[in-house]
């Protein structure tokens, strides 16, 4: 199977986005720093992570394999994606 992100397809949810604990988010409460960040998909590219991440959940699928350009961004679109699919 083969299948094609274009471009950044999830990002890290914004701080407000977040639950904070001890009251809104400001610099008076500052450092905050979450157990975890959360993704959430792009708007403008919803349809095609879905797609995406459909292929990946398939049960004849066992691995993902890294085709995203080599470098940085290419790589951080790669792992965000399969994270936000939940690995393989």
């Amino acid at each position: 199977v083969v299948t094609s992100a274009v471009g950044h397809l999830v990002e890290i949810q914004a701080p407000e986005e977040f639950d904070v604990k001890r009251g809104k988010w400001s610099f008076a409460n500052l450092p905050v720093i979450p157990p975890h960040f959360d993704l959430k998909p792009v708007d403008k590219t919803k349809t095609r992570l879905n797609a995406v991440v459909k292929q990946a959940k398939r049960k004849d699928v066992t691995q993902l394999i890294n085709a995203c350009d080599a470098g940085r961004e290419g790589e951080l679109i790669f792992r965000l994606i399969e994270q936000y699919a939940g690995g393989k």
